[in-house]
């Protein structure tokens, strides 16, 4: 008879790694895991690391960026489900968030694990990474940038938000 091995998780270290694990570790995802940004350059555009462009270099960190969010969003749902808060609302002609790829490396506080990350691959630089994420600008005005603004303020202070508005594809208003 075969003993049933088991996966036993270490115990995590005091500090701000610690933190940062209690935070994003679910649905199987480890992190820091060194591999996700690699394997987003090779198996997301089917190329070699080596011959990756800088746009596809910046893809794989902003996707590795969403998977972190998207552990965090589960886990942040799950207890909304659990507490049953109350919630705001907002409704907005329009967003304009601006990039936020920098914005929510800091948030997460993962900046050093992407910069470490960034230094492995010789082709790629944190400057380049974040000038290579385009604004998402397209005409919108400063109401725009205010309800952007008062969207990142709630989730500063933990309000749970929903933000809703009028999207659009490449044109500024369809009547």
């Amino acid at each position: 008879m075969s003993k049933a091995k088991t996966h036993a998780k270490p115990a995590p270290k005091a500090g701000p790694t610690a933190d940062l694990l209690a935070r994003y570790e679910c649905n199987g995802f480890r992190f820091p895991d060194r591999d996700y940004y690699d394997r987003h350059v090779v198996f997301d555009h089917v190329v070699r690391m080596d011959a990756a462009t800088q746009r596809e270099r910046f893809e794989a960190v902003s996707r590795t960026i969403r998977d972190i969010l998207t552990q965090r969003c589960v886990q942040t749902a799950e207890t909304y489900d659990r507490a049953n808060p109350k919630q705001v609302y907002y409704l907005s002609m329009e967003f304009l968030i601006g990039r936020s790829l920098v914005n929510n490396i800091l948030n997460l506080g993962v900046e050093q694990y992407v910069r470490e990350d960034l230094r492995s691959d010789p082709h790629q630089d944190w400057k380049e990474v974040v000038e290579t994420e385009p604004d998402a600008g397209l005409g919108n005005g400063g109401l725009g940038r205010i309800a952007a603004c008062f969207i990142d303020l709630l989730a500063t202070l933990q309000i749970p938000t929903v933000g809703y508005g009028i999207f659009y594809d490449y044109v500024i208003f369809h009547q």
